[in-house]
């Protein structure tokens, strides 16, 4: 049986006072304050378009979009408009909103028995 990989980006965020969980599962993935766009952030120093994630095989690849505003980060600094590939794993940070990014294996045919 094949698995397939999620990601999911966790954290506290809209002002809730609960752990939420937010699928990336549409590509590119996009991360900033626009309305409409797959994570929204209410920061006022998260730009618009702050960063996008995308999917290239199982890999995910995270691209900063050059803001002028607080530059995003990943347990190390990116460069504006390069790629990085993500760990299954890894500290995300949207302004001063810290975020965990995380992968599950999950099946993609499931078998009943």
């Amino acid at each position: 049986m094949s698995s397939e990989v999620q990601w999911f980006i966790e954290g506290y965020f809209k002002g809730l006072g609960m752990l939420t969980r937010v699928a990336v599962n549409r590509f590119p993935f996009q991360i900033g304050r626009k309305p409409g766009i797959n994570f929204t952030a209410t920061s006022r120093k998260t730009s618009r378009l702050h960063a996008v994630m995308e999917r290239r095989d199982r890999q995910l690849y995270l691209r900063d979009t050059d803001s002028p505003m607080v530059p995003m980060s990943i347990d190390v600094a990116c460069a504006a408009k390069s790629l990085y590939p993500m760990a299954t794993s890894c500290t995300l940070q949207i302004s001063k909103l810290a975020s965990f990014l995380s992968a599950v294996q999950q099946p993609q045919n499931p078998t009943v028995t």
